[in-house]
């Protein structure tokens, strides 16, 4: 059965719309059929990706054969409920639409793709376009006897399927795939023979068709599959975002699930439906805010925060030391009087939930234009929290959880990330209580992590480096990163990076910096800048927002959440758990759990001090010795 997208049609669908999409199904499982994707803010009713003969565009007319009042090659003269109104031809129609596809293949920076490289055609599509039209309430006979003459010439077969002919087709139980494809392959006009399209090549044209699945490969989120350097989601998590339901919707999902990429499509999707509605989508910390925001640069309609800025915008700035209820409560009060955003959004989308205080929801719905009844989605990961926040209970609050929480169905439990290798050493750390209690009273649920659901390829294990000073580890990691950029990683051989252009595949991450380490962190600092460029996410306020500008990426391991790079050094990691204060133990194993999550293929661990975490990482044999 070919993939359909959306895998059900809306109820506003025609009945002929419903017969063909019935009929498309039948294709073979490498087709892909979209269902009015938008082409130049139109919609062709059925665009479909055939791998072995090229790329189809069907529209379908339900038109009635009274209702025609006069019609040629270019347009029909229709009889409305409210007069007359001319129409372009369906084949016309149909036509436009694959020039404009044509057109924006072309203007793609990943067109050569689709090209022929050399030869007599060069620079042409490697595959055929083509379209025809479907009559889905004329016959052949009443195209052949209409009071404005015989329109069999007007509407030739060639082009137009009429409804006869539709009803024939539906109706035939014993219709294969290979007959389907063969009408198909008939409205091709030229056809030629083509070597089935690359997975890379049909990347691009899903890519092309439906823009809101490409992941942005500047310092990324959460991500799927990879095609020299175009990313996209894969089918089945281009087919969830267009799952999530209305109303109140809470999503949960392990680290490197596609929880992040899943809210950024599900964004661009609704920018473009409804680009009228006033969107917001908040996260817990700046540098998540920022590459979401650059993720989302063309939907002018969404306005992406952090929770600290929407509320500073609102006029509630937070105090020194004030807790995140206080700076919650204030804030309500303020939208509850009616000022800032109060009732302004039709939507709101939170990642990060985890980290986010019980009153922050309650600030949520007060920004909802319907609280009750509108569009919430809460995405999160409980075992990514990172701050003690009280209990959540979703009714108290006036969210409706129930039967309203996701994750196995859109497979969150599943990491798309990182390697096994990565994963289970991560899993050391990660929670293992109750996951499945009420939903309405859990909260964000934490959702074991399992490395045999890891749907990446077997990687290298992880490599702990043991220094005997800060300056040993500073020259040790030094390197590994020189390494990095040719190509080496503890002796293996890998694809180099390119320090021109690849540092932003690297992050250095932290848990802290206090004043004896200073020193030593500078001198890392400079000699980094030596071998590539280098951002200081938390240098200041204004570096955090650099964080999807080319370099080297050093961060605390708090701002690094929701970020994921190709290859990451943890620095320090001896301060876990933390030595000094009231510590809490198990928030220090969600940091290391954040921190070991966010490297794809490569990840390092480096100490000068020995530390219980430290010590359950060696005696695991998760890790090698460097």
């Amino acid at each position: 059965m070919a993939e359909m997208i959306p895998d059900q049609l809306p109820h506003r669908a025609s009945k002929g719309e419903e017969r063909l999409f019935k009929l498309l199904k039948r294709l073979p499982d490498n087709y892909i059929v979209y269902y009015e994707p938008i082409v130049e803010n139109r919609y062709p009713d059925f665009v479909i990706i055939c791998p072995d003969m090229g790329l189809m565009i069907i529209e379908v007319k339900g038109w009635y054969a009274k209702e025609i009042i006069a019609t040629d090659h270019n347009s029909v003269l229709i009889k409305g409920q409210h007069g007359e109104v001319r129409y372009n031809h369906p084949v016309r129609q149909a036509r436009d639409y694959m020039l404009s596809l044509m057109d924006q293949c072309r203007e793609n920076p990943s067109c050569r793709r689709l090209l022929v490289k050399e030869g007599e055609q060069q620079n042409k599509f490697i595959f055929p376009f083509g379209h025809f039209a479907i009559l889905s309430n004329i016959t052949s006979d009443h195209l052949l006897n209409h009071p404005a003459g015989d329109l069999t010439s007007i509407f030739s077969v060639e082009k137009n399927i009429t409804r006869d002919v539709l009803m024939e087709w539906a109706d035939n139980d014993d219709l294969s795939e290979n007959d389907v494809c063969k009408i198909l392959q008939d409205k091709f006009n030229p056809y030629w023979k083509i070597p089935v399209l690359t997975e890379e090549q049909i990347d691009v044209l899903r890519s092309i068709i439906h823009p809101e699945i490409i992941i942005s490969t500047s310092n990324k989120s959460e991500s799927s599959a990879t095609t020299c350097g175009l990313k996209v989601l894969d089918l089945k998590q281009e087919q969830n975002a267009r799952k999530i339901g209305d109303g109140h919707r809470i999503i949960f999902g392990v680290a490197g699930s596609g929880k992040t990429v899943l809210l950024i499509s599900k964004a661009r999707l609704i920018s473009t439906q409804r680009p009228n509605d006033n969107v917001l989508l908040l996260c817990y910390n700046v540098a998540l805010a920022v590459y979401l925001k650059s993720c989302l640069v063309n939907c002018s309609n969404i306005t992406v925060m952090h929770f600290d800025g929407w509320s500073k915008r609102n006029g509630v700035v937070r105090r020194n030391n004030e807790s995140s209820e206080s700076l919650g409560r204030r804030l309500l009060q303020v939208l509850e009087d009616g000022n800032g955003d109060a009732r302004k959004y039709q939507l709101v989308m939170i990642d990060e939930a985890q980290d986010f205080d019980a009153t922050w929801f309650r600030c949520v719905l007060e920004s909802m234009e319907d609280p009750y009844d509108g569009d919430l989605i809460i995405v999160g990961d409980g075992n990514q929290g990172l701050y003690a926040n009280r209990a959540i209970f979703w009714s108290d609050i006036g969210i409706q959880a129930r039967g309203r929480t996701i994750y196995k169905k859109f497979d969150l439990d599943k990491n798309y990330r990182n390697s096994k290798e990565i994963i289970e050493l991560a899993a050391l750390f990660a929670h293992r209580g109750d996951t499945e209690g009420s939903e309405e009273k859990n909260g964000i649920l934490s959702i074991l992590v399992d490395p045999n659901k890891c749907q990446r390829p077997t990687g290298i294990k992880p490599f702990l480096i043991k220094s005997n000073t800060r300056y040993e580890e500073n020259t040790r990691i030094l390197k590994v990163v020189k390494d990095l950029l040719d190509g080496r990683w503890f002796g293996h051989v890998i694809e180099p990076l390119n320090p021109k252009t690849d540092p932003n595949s690297i992050g250095i991450l932290y848990p802290y910096l206090n004043k004896q380490d200073q020193g030593v962190f500078s001198d890392l600092l400079k000699s980094l800048e030596e071998l590539c460029p280098v951002i200081w996410v938390n240098r200041d306020q204004e570096s955090r927002k650099r964080i999807s500008e080319p370099g080297i990426k050093v961060q605390t391991m708090h701002s690094a959440k929701g970020l994921q790079y190709r290859a990451v050094i943890l620095l320090w990691t001896d301060h876990l758990p933390i030595p000094f204060g009231n510590t809490d133990e198990e928030s220090d194993k969600r940091l290391l759990y954040v921190a070991l999550t966010r490297s794809e293929d490569y990840l390092a661990i480096s100490s000068s001090s020995p530390s219980k975490f430290l010590n359950e990482i060696e005696q695991s044999n998760k890790a090698m010795h460097a």
